[in-house]
C-alpha cells in the first residue's frame, strides 16, 4: 500500500508513505545520473558536493519565487478525458515539460533550485543584487508563453501562467535530517519572508520585486511601483543582462555515497530499476496540516541544530507509520506541513488524529 502526505508552503513538507522492506535489506547500486539527482539536490550543493565542500550557513543574495496557475484544472481534465492512469502520465509529461523549461532558464543565470512546493520553485542566486535574478524572472515570464494554450483531448485548451517574486538579501542555508531516511537542503530568513509577501502582491504574468532590488537595476527597467507598498513591477529591463551558466560537473563527479541520503530509498529504488515512470499517481487523499514556529532563523546561532533536531523527530515519527517527510520550505507565516493518506481506511483515519504526540 502506498501513500501520500504532503507539507504545502509557507513553509511546507511533503511525505510519501510506502509498505517497503526494512532500509538494511536494500541493495542500491546503480549511481543516477547527473539529471536525475538535479530534481533533488539543488546546483550549488552538488557543485559543492563534487569538491567536498560545504555551503556557508549564512549567504547574500537573490532570491527568487515562481509560482505556476493551471496546473489543477489541467490534471482534472486529462483525468476526465484520459482517466487516473493515463491522466497522471500525461500530466506528468506537462509538468516535466514546464519546470525543465524553467530551470534551463535558471540555470542559465546560475541559479539554484533549492526547494519545489506545490506548484511553486524557490531559487537562490548567490552574490546577486537582485539584477541576474529579476533578468532570469523575466526570461521565465517568456519561457512560459509556450504553455499558455495546451490542447487536451477533448479538444479544450487549458492555459498555465506565471508570477514571480524576487527579494535580495541575507538568508540562512541548512542541511537539515537523518541521513538514513533523507537530508533537506533549507533556506530561511526574513528575506525569505519578504519574498512570500511579495509574491501575494504579485499577479498572473507579472515580476514584482522587493524595495531593496530596485536600486539594482540602475534605471535600466521599466518599473511600476505599488503605491505605498514596498514592491515594484517589472515590466521589462533595457539592458541585457549577461547569462552565466553552471559549468558542467563530470559525469563521476558526485558518487553514490555523496548523493544516496538526499534522496527516500523508496524514490532512489524506482529510479535505478528504470521504473521512475511510475512514481507518478493519482490518489484519494485526507489532508492533516500542523504547523510549527519558534526558531529565529537569522539571529539565533544554534538555528540550523534546532531544526535539525525537530525534523529528524518528525521524520522518526513519520516512520513509525511507514512514511517519509520529502520537502521543507520556508515562507512569511511560521511553518507548517500537511499529512495526506491515500484511501484512507478508518484505522488509518484515526492514525492520522493520533499521528503527532508532543516534541519533546
Amino acid at each position: 500500500m502506498c501513500c501520500k502526505v504532503s507539507f504545502p508552503l509557507p513553509p511546507a513538507v511533503s511525505c510519501i508513505l510506502v509498505s517497503s522492506a526494512p532500509a538494511n535489506e536494500r541493495v542500491l547500486s546503480m549511481t543516477l545520473s547527473q539529471d536525475v539527482l538535479s530534481v533533488y539536490i539543488p546546483t550549488d550543493r552538488r557543485h559543492a558536493l563534487a569538491l567536498d565542500m560545504a555551503l556557508p550557513d549564512r549567504m547574500h543574495g537573490a532570491a527568487l519565487f515562481a509560482d505556476i496557475s493551471g496546473f489543477t484544472p489541467l490534471a482534472e481534465s486529462l483525468v476526465r478525458a484520459l482517466g487516473p492512469h493515463r491522466g497522471a502520465e500525461e500530466l506528468t509529461r506537462h509538468l516535466n515539460l514546464v519546470y525543465d523549461a524553467l530551470i534551463a532558464v535558471a540555470d542559465r543565470f546560475r541559479g539554484s533550485v533549492v526547494t519545489f512546493a506545490g506548484d511553486a520553485i524557490t531559487c537562490w542566486f548567490d552574490g546577486d543584487s537582485g539584477r541576474r535574478a529579476t533578468a532570469c524572472a523575466l526570461e521565465l515570464q517568456q519561457a512560459m508563453v509556450q504553455f499558455a494554450h495546451l490542447a487536451l483531448p477533448s479538444g479544450d485548451t487549458v492555459g498555465l501562467t506565471l508570477k514571480v517574486a524576487v527579494a535580495a538579501g541575507p538568508v540562512r542555508r541548512f542541511v537539515v535530517g537523518d541521513p538514513a531516511i533523507q537530508i533537506i537542503d533549507v533556506m530561511a530568513g526574513v528575506t525569505l519572508d519578504r519574498l512570500a509577501a511579495a509574491e501575494h502582491e504579485a499577479q498572473k504574468g507579472e515580476v514584482v520585486v522587493c524595495a531593496e532590488v530596485v536600486p539594482a537595476l540602475d534605471d535600466h527597467a521599466v518599473v511600476a511601483h505599488r503605491a505605498d507598498l514596498p514592491y515594484a513591477v517589472v515590466e521589462h529591463m533595457e539592458m541585457s543582462v549577461e547569462a552565466v551558466p553552471w559549468p558542467p560537473l563530470l559525469s563521476d563527479a558526485l558518487t553514490d555515497a555523496k548523493t544516496r541520503p538526499w534522496l527516500l530509498l523508496p524514490v532512489a529504488e524506482r529510479l535505478r530499476s528504470g521504473q521512475g515512470e511510475f512514481l507518478a499517481e493519482l490518489r484519494p487523499a485526507v489532508a492533516l496540516f500542523l504547523r510549527f514556529e519558534g526558531i529565529d532563523y537569522d539571529a539565533d546561532v544554534d538555528a540550523e541544530a534546532k531544526l535539525d533536531a525537530y525534523i529528524r523527530w518528525v521524520q522518526a515519527v513519520l516512520t513509525r507509520y511507514e512514511g517519509f517527510l520529502i520537502e521543507l520550505s520556508m515562507g512569511d507565516k511560521g511553518s507548517f506541513y500537511s499529512r495526506r493518506l491515500a484511501r484512507p481506511s478508518p484505522m488509518m483515519m484515526m492514525r492520522a488524529g493520533r499521528l503527532w504526540p508532543r516534541w519533546p
